[in-house]
């Protein structure tokens, strides 16, 4: 079976020989390898931060931070500079800054 990826967008097109299938389209869910959003989410989870405890610590509602994190939103300037610096605080060992 041979399995071959081709980059179509950002996000990327795999296509499955044997299967039959061709040019199955990754779900828009899915966060694209390499994305700050899928660091920041597998930080969290890591250290048990719920997407209402970041909403609450940067004064944003949660559906608006899952949003972001999801990239269906941009980054609004300087709140990505402040929710990586709450998990490098929690990272230390801190409970918040």
């Amino acid at each position: 079976m041979s399995r071959k990826v081709e980059t179509s967008g950002s996000r990327q097109v795999y296509v499955v020989g044997a299967a039959g299938f061709r040019g199955i389209q990754v779900p828009a869910w899915v966060p694209v390898a390499n994305s700050v959003a899928l660091d920041l989410k597998a930080r969290m989870e890591r250290l048990g931060i719920t997407h209402a405890e970041l909403a609450e610590h940067l004064g944003k509602k949660r559906p608006y931070v899952t949003a972001v994190l999801n990239e269906k939103r941009p980054w609004p300037n300087g709140m990505l500079p402040r929710c990586e610096e709450f998990l490098a605080c929690r990272e230390r060992g801190r409970d918040r800054d």
